[in-house]
């Protein structure tokens, strides 16, 4: 039994060994290439730099609710929390309602984001909104209106402007008919000169460039801006898939709703008309519901 024990102990210290001068052989082999590894570090480092920089940086807006459940309620309670509906009797339900097309498409109903413009960058375009724009668009809804297209606005001199507009691929909207209209335009490529407040139209689009306040526009302003048109379906598509909405807890009827989007006016500006637009909601539904009761009353009492 001791020489079994001593053969299986001499057959151990090899192995041992081996796997020890393979960890040290490995160690110098790293070593020796410490060169390659810096390089590496520092390329890497410079490509992130580069894309932390000229990316488009994407911005998160956070509001907090308080969404009622109606499964315990008693009595008629119209300050406490936000009830989207007296027929539903959960948290869920008025969760999927609060980032539904439709509610979104009410609350765009209070913005003016038909019209997204940008501010031309050597290397990338920022998004503008409100007073940083500087400008304002405002579009003819009896004609037709390109989408696809990018319009670029040069100031020129005092109150004349240039202004390109470029498409690969642009298709006519109908504002009124909610509605394309079947007609294209490919490699579309035409600059053309326009004074403040005054209507550029042709057979492809119709608009009009007004500064965004009563206050004229600065002279010495020489940046480009460019803008371009989205139909209603698309932002209301855009924008209801930029929601999140989540329960700080399990059992919380507070409910987080954050909203992403490239500024962060905007997300911003988006999230509070969602929840007047809840609100609104809130009220037509509780109005409804009053008349309906009107209603029957009234029947009740004629019939009497």
């Amino acid at each position: 039994m001791m020489e079994e024990q001593s053969d299986f102990n001499v057959s151990q210290q090899p192995t041992n060994s081996l796997i020890h001068i393979n960890q040290q052989h490995l160690l110098r082999t790293i070593l020796s290439k410490w060169w390659v590894i810096v390089i590496c570090g520092c390329i890497g480092g410079i490509v992130a730099m580069f894309i932390n920089k000229y990316s488009q940086p994407v911005y998160m807006s956070k509001t907090t609710v308080l969404l009622q459940d109606d499964s315990d309620h008693r009595g008629i309670d119209l300050t406490e929390g936000i009830k989207l509906s007296n027929s539903l009797s959960s948290i869920e339900n008025q969760i999927y309602i609060y980032k539904s097309p439709k509610m979104v498409e009410l609350a765009l109903k209070h913005l003016d984001f038909g019209v997204t413009f940008y501010r031309r960058g050597k290397l990338r375009d920022a998004e503008t909104y409100g007073m940083d724009q500087l400008i304002r668009v405002e579009i003819d809804s009896s004609h037709i209106q390109p989408m696809g297209a990018t319009f670029e606005v040069k100031h020129l001199s005092g109150d004349t402007y240039s202004i390109n507009a470029k498409g690969a691929y642009v298709a006519c909207y109908n504002y009124q008919q909610r509605d394309y209209t079947g007609h294209t335009y490919t490699d579309v490529d035409t600059t053309f000169q326009v004074r403040i407040g005054e209507m550029a139209t042709c057979k492809m689009f119709s608009f009009r460039i007004v500064p965004y306040t009563c206050v004229n526009l600065p002279e010495d302003w020489y940046g480009v801006v460019a803008f371009s048109f989205t139909t209603p379906q698309e932002l209301v598509a855009q924008w209801a898939g930029s929601i999140s909405i989540y329960p700080e807890s399990k059992e919380s009827t507070i409910t987080n709703i954050t909203c992403r989007g490239f500024n962060r006016r905007k997300t911003m500006e988006f999230l509070s008309a969602l929840n007047k637009a809840a609100v609104e909601y809130n009220l037509n539904k509780k109005n409804e519901a009053a008349e309906r009761t009107l209603n029957f009353i009234g029947r009740q009492l004629s019939l009497t």
